[in-house]
């Protein structure tokens, strides 16, 4: 695995499955990611892949995970949803932590019934969470849950690796810097430059760096806060964290509205590339395995 690979796998993380848009929109995944939680949906399987074989890829991919089935959404073909949840959460042995989903029932003697089933019967570990017919009311009643099942994991933020369309653009000591984003969070950015062409003491500040983010442009204040050789010391890392105006940790409000969908969205793409890889490389290696097994019957 190499390090951006690394990176991105890094962390816990959170997997709503075929939930019901209806009561919970994406955009509380990037609100969410404000505390720190790295959270997505699954509303579609790939062609020709099964709920459990798609959770066999996110395990592969991503091992500390978190997964919250919506019980109200189709059950797999000739399952119910208590046998399937059972049947993951058995063969996964507490290495996913699971949660289901369900809106609130009319009747109130069903939700009693529904905790026996997952919690006591099945041993699911992160609850059973009744949702409310406002959506606006789920937010607040999810991000609860989140933090009740240390979502966040051991990160306060979530890092996103970052590709070409990411650059930054600042003037220090009279001299211009400009290149290509390494990783951003809410609270760090970093930069790598070749070695010895940024000479900044630590906890130096910056004013008015520009960047560039998926196309979106925001101008920012920085405090140099870690700098380390890279490459086998042919450049150098530098790890800058925002601060504001009136000397604060972290992004302006305003900065922080503007950018956080965008670092969702590289967060995301970066998630659901890697799992097509590991989908892909599987279905690679199943067809060897077919094939190697019709070489050795044709002997």
């Amino acid at each position: 695995m190499n390090e951006q690979t690394n990176a991105i796998t890094t962390g816990r993380k959170t997997f709503f499955i075929q939930p019901d848009t209806s009561l919970l929109t994406e955009n509380f995944c990037e609100e969410y990611l404000l505390d720190g939680f790295e959270s997505y949906f699954i509303s579609k399987l790939p062609a020709n892949t099964s709920l459990e074989n798609y959770i066999d890829y996110l395990y592969e991919s991503f091992n500390d995970l978190i997964l919250f089935f919506n019980i109200d959404s189709h059950a797999p073909e000739g399952e119910t949803w208590p046998q399937f949840i059972s049947k993951i959460n058995a063969k996964y042995e507490g290495k996913v932590l699971i949660g289901v989903l369900y809106l609130k029932r009319q009747n109130r003697e069903e939700k009693p019934i529904i905790e026996k089933i997952y919690l006591f019967n099945i041993g699911i570990m992160c609850g059973c969470i009744q949702l409310e017919y406002q959506k606006k009311n789920n937010f607040g009643i999810i991000e609860k849950v989140l933090f009740a099942n240390q979502a966040m994991g051991r990160r306060k933020q979530v890092r996103a690796i970052c590709n070409n369309n990411c650059t930054f653009d600042f003037v220090y000591n009279k001299e211009s810097y400009r290149g290509m984003l390494q990783d951003i969070s809410l609270s760090h950015f970093s930069i790598i430059l070749p070695h010895g062409k940024l000479q900044m003491p630590l906890y130096e500040k910056i004013e008015g760096i520009q960047l560039t983010v998926k196309g979106c442009h925001v101008r920012t204040n920085a405090v140099l806060f870690v700098t380390r050789q890279v490459n086998n010391g042919a450049d150098d890392l530098f790890v800058f964290m925002f601060v504001q105006k009136n000397g604060g940790q972290g992004m302006e409000i305003i900065t922080k509205q503007t950018i956080l969908p965008k670092v969702y969205e590289i967060l995301s793409e970066n998630c659901m590339n890697l799992l097509q890889d590991t989908i892909e490389e599987s279905k690679k290696q199943q067809k060897r395995d077919y094939e190697s097994k019709l070489r050795e019957l044709r002997r």
